[in-house]
């Protein structure tokens, strides 16, 4: 991304920050790895930018377990138990990944009531037919650009998210 600010000047100011405020910048750059077995899965996802100096924090870190029961690898498992930084089960925004979002950054009600997408927590999840579920207790305190998800005071979060799916 680049950006272009008419302020800008190509002098230094006193004490020598520079005045020049175009610049070019990476708002969004994510390495995921992810591995699954028969009754378990693993993912690992960096993120870095360089909106605020160049960052790269922990974006999600996730052991699962889960049970399949009569469900096909295309739908997700019958239940399934997940512990690290996961997705926050609230609504179906959060959940969907950006990669198949339509617009590229979550609604503003989305962002208002939840800063960022993950959290620190354990998470029970799983579909049966059509219906799908997910309920999770969380820190409260979700990741953002300052650190690792931490948790400042003693009240944790219960969020859950329960609906249908059709084709």
């Amino acid at each position: 991304q680049y950006q272009h600010n008419a302020l800008s000047e190509d002098q230094l100011a006193q004490g020598g920050a520079p005045l020049n405020q175009n610049e070019f910048l990476v708002r969004r750059a994510r390495l995921r790895l992810d591995r699954g077995w028969d009754f378990a899965s693993a993912t690992l996802e960096l993120d870095a930018n360089t909106v605020r100096g160049p960052r790269v924090g922990v974006r999600r870190a996730e052991g699962s377990v889960f049970y399949r029961g009569s469900n096909s690898k295309e739908l997700p498992p019958l239940i399934g138990l997940s512990v690290g930084v996961l997705d926050i089960p609230f609504g179906f925004e959060l959940a969907e990944s950006a990669r198949v979002r339509w617009f590229m950054e979550r609604s503003v009600g989305s962002g208002a009531l939840f800063p960022t997408e993950m959290d620190a927590g354990a998470k029970i999840y799983g579909a049966a037919s059509f219906l799908r579920y997910a309920v999770a207790v969380t820190n409260g305190e979700p990741v953002d650009e300052r650190s690792f998800p931490r948790d400042p005071n003693n009240d944790e979060e219960v969020t859950g998210r329960f609906g249908a799916e059709g084709s």
